[in-house]
């Protein structure tokens, strides 16, 4: 189990993540001891609902790159990047999830942004991360070697 991770600091564990994360995070990871190694086998962080949260991410280029500049499409992506830069959120769960072996990162952020003087976007994004999650789980410090 664990209790009131800060955002900025689980944030700080993933190369190239241009951005800040404010709120305390709670979840579980289960593990467990196979081949002389610790696993993780699933498991999640949740923002806590008490917390006040906020993701600050320079997101330009990151769902639009390389599409033309117009658009339904392109619009409702270009929101989403102007919606990231300064997101008030509401919650954001990363669930660990096993593809075929490798552990990768299933999120979900819902928050809420006025992008511009006429623009406020509620948005739900479900981004997936693949990282080394054995490295953030060691960062985190469970007192565990592997």
């Amino acid at each position: 189990a664990l209790e009131n991770l800060d955002g900025a600091r689980i944030v700080a564990l993933f190369d190239g993540f241009d951005g800040e994360m404010e709120g305390a995070f709670s979840g579980r990871v289960p593990l467990r001891f196979e081949g002389a190694k610790w696993r993780a086998s699933g498991g999640y962080l949740l923002m806590d609902a008490r917390s006040l949260g906020r993701l600050r991410y320079r997101a330009d280029g990151l769902l639009t790159e390389g599409m033309e500049p117009k658009g339904a499409e392109y619009k409702l992506r270009r929101n989403t990047e102007l919606a990231l830069k300064d997101l008030d959120v509401e919650t954001i769960r990363l669930d660990l999830v096993d593809e075929d072996g490798l552990l990768k990162i299933h999120g979900q952020v819902r928050g809420k942004s006025q992008v511009d003087d006429k623009t406020t976007v509620n948005l739900n994004y479900r981004p997936r991360i693949q990282t080394d999650l054995w490295r953030l789980l060691q960062e985190i410090d469970f007192g565990l070697n592997n």
